[in-house]
């Protein structure tokens, strides 16, 4: 009897699961998300489109027929019962028919032809872009060259595997470009690094004055998300899972003197949150006095353009360092009628 009862209990829940009816606890989640998956083959396999793209629809979700018959076995043992035995039969017939489409290489094919035809769709775009990449000035910035085009690293990088699909010779053109590029890159990150190096070790930077903790985030490697992975990568450095660890892992990495860099940003009390990006609302919602003085929307203008004009990193220690500089000194003779600051660029700061 209570062999019974259990084969009842989890006849009701596969049916839950099949129908979406169920509020799904922790331990079920991973069957839950198999039926559905499940279900969606099914009604892509009965959809009223052609074989090749019902296999190609489906290989998107299981990419080859063994992937597909382990979530589906899974759900065998339910034959008999009256509501579940339609989906497996299905399931079983839709098995047959992707395993015979897999040996004998359709599926690859398939993925292929709808491949090339998507890319032939947009393949003048992915022309203009890498054209336009090949002729700018200011392409090895590639961060750069994507915010003036509007577009972000994904499609460029698709736009990359479309030439290279189907234009090969604009797609050798790239190639050269972009190790030109790298060069570049490594060039100008190396330079700013021995000045950094140089200012820590002088305590001036090249022009003979102090050198601050504002001159070194000036002069830091990278701090924009998009080129921290790309600065990595020209140097071969391992991607890291922080900030932190990306610019201390650079450091080890590419320069030798790394320790005299290393105690710097220990001494200067540097720690992740040191690198998070400005927080426009929470600076201009929030008011807050130093040493008796009040900041006002108008100094946080001033200050936030000083720094936007004079290249300095949007991250919340540089906006501190900043602030401190501005009560001690005064940043200008002029005061801005702004009264809140409007970036003129796109800043993401690496988290």
């Amino acid at each position: 009897m209570k062999q019974s009862l259990d084969y009842s209990i989890s006849v009701k829940h596969l049916i839950e699961y099949f129908q979406g009816e169920v509020v799904v606890k922790r331990e079920n989640e991973y069957k839950y998300l198999q039926a559905k998956k499940l279900l969606e083959v099914i009604n892509i396999f009965e959809s009223d489109v052609s074989l090749y793209q019902r296999i190609y629809q489906i290989s998107l979700i299981y990419k080859n027929a063994e992937v597909f018959y382990n979530d589906f076995k899974n759900f065998m043992g339910y034959e008999k019962d009256p509501f579940l035995k339609s989906y497996l039969r299905k399931l079983n017939g839709i098995y047959k028919v992707y395993s015979a489409c897999d040996r004998e290489g359709i599926t690859n094919d398939i993925s292929y032809l709808v491949k090339f035809q998507n890319y032939s769709r947009t393949f003048n775009y992915c022309k203009f872009v890498i054209s336009s990449y090949n002729n700018s000035d200011i392409s090895f910035d590639t961060f750069k060259f994507c915010d003036f085009l509007g577009i972000d690293f994904d499609v460029f990088n698709y736009c990359i595997k479309v030439i290279e699909e189907l234009d090969p010779e604009l797609y050798e053109k790239y190639s050269v470009k972009a190790a030109e590029n790298k060069e570049k890159r490594r060039k100008s990150v190396l330079d700013k690094t021995n000045r950094l190096v140089s200012g820590i070790k002088n305590g001036v930077t090249e022009d003979g004055k102090t050198f601050t903790l504002i001159e070194f985030f000036k002069l830091l490697p990278f701090f924009n998300n998009n080129f921290v992975k790309q600065i990595l990568a020209d140097f071969d450095c391992k991607m890291k899972s922080n900030y932190m660890l990306n610019l201390i892992g650079f450091f080890r990495t590419v320069y030798p003197e790394n320790r005299l860099v290393i105690d710097y940003i220990h001494k200067h009390r540097l720690v992740e949150k040191s690198f998070e990006p400005v927080n426009l609302n929470y600076i201009y919602s929030t008011k807050v006095s130093v040493n008796g003085r009040v900041i006002t929307d108008e100094d946080n203008t001033q200050i936030l353009s000083y720094m936007e004009e004079n290249d300095i990193p949007m991250i919340s220690r540089a906006y501190t360092e900043v602030r401190n500089q501005f009560l001690k000194d005064g940043l200008s003779n002029e005061k801005t009628n702004v009264k809140r600051y409007i970036p003129k660029a796109k800043y993401t700061i690496v988290n």
